[in-house]
């Protein structure tokens, strides 16, 4: 871990964004780094709502917010605007501003649900309608499932969001095509690693 954080901290003058659900990892890491992290992530998920709060509490930092509870995939928008306040007052209660908080509204993929598409959309309007100051992020490898022309369709997805409101997405690297597209609205290659 110590040599990969040193390559791309030496590569890029970004915050590194630090992906795992053990915080003794992630504290780890911390400790490494330059400037503060994004984590990725917390979730309304007991055993992460009960255990990341204290790693960030007091510190700066980014984090990444799943609208994940205990009962599993949000259902509707409304649900994962209900979860996104959730999620807002704890992390406002340990003194995140609401600046650092990346909201994940978990976007499902349309090949087994084509009203996931106009889920994703509505959820976010209604995030950054009722959250003023609060951002938006998603993971767009996994919006694709299903699909033989997946990257067709992430591309797709990253230019319809944009009109929402949502401000940041992350893919994964191979996916070139993309590339000239990372400087629209601030949307951003977000580079994660497990530990």
């Amino acid at each position: 871990m110590e040599w990969l954080l040193e390559i791309v901290q030496n590569a890029v003058s970004v915050p590194v964004c630090l992906d795992s659900p053990d915080p003794e990892v992630l504290e780890q890491a911390w400790s490494l780094l330059d400037q503060p992290p994004i984590i990725n992530s917390i979730s309304l998920e007991r055993d992460r709502f009960e255990t990341m709060p204290a790693l960030v509490e007091g510190r700066k930092c980014s984090i990444i917010a799943l609208c994940m509870d205990d009962k599993g995939l949000p259902q509707a928008a409304q649900e994962v605007v209900d979860r996104t306040g959730r999620l807002l007052e704890g992390l406002e209660k340990v003194g995140l501003e609401r600046s650092d908080i990346y909201v994940d509204p978990l976007v499902q993929p349309i090949a087994t649900d084509v009203t996931r598409g106009g889920m994703a959309m509505e959820s976010v309007q209604g995030i950054m309608g009722t959250y003023p100051g609060i951002h938006t992020v998603c993971g767009l490898s996994t919006s694709h499932t299903g699909f033989q022309k997946g990257n067709l369709s992430i591309e797709f997805s990253s230019a319809s969001s944009w009109s929402p409101g949502l401000i940041r997405q992350s893919w994964i690297p191979l996916m070139k095509r993309l590339w000239p597209f990372s400087g629209l609205r601030r949307c951003s290659l977000a580079m994660t690693n497990t530990v």
